[in-house]
């Protein structure tokens, strides 16, 4: 039972130094705004890790709020066409 919760302690520490490296990583390349439009991914991304490895239901809010935030990651990190007025001059 100790190796269990040892071993779900270094895959938590892993996980998050993982995150934060990969968080640290974004912001040095000079893309702060996409390293923190994708924080909002996490939640989403724990339920759906909490479901597969715990059983927890995914529920209706849930769900609906998963796509809100997978959304609005979406067209805050897409490449945005310039306007046609832009392109003509």
């Amino acid at each position: 039972m100790i190796i269990f919760h040892a071993r779900r302690g270094c895959s938590v520490f892993g996980l998050s130094m993982g995150g934060v490296g990969l968080l640290l990583y974004l912001i040095r390349r000079g893309q702060v705004s996409r390293a923190a439009s994708l924080i909002y991914l996490m939640p989403p991304t724990v339920a759906l890790e909490a479901f597969i490895a715990f059983g927890e239901p995914l529920t209706l809010p849930l769900v609906v709020g998963t796509i809100v935030v997978v959304t609005g990651v979406y067209l805050t990190n897409r490449q945005s066409v310039a306007p046609l007025r832009e392109q003509a001059q």
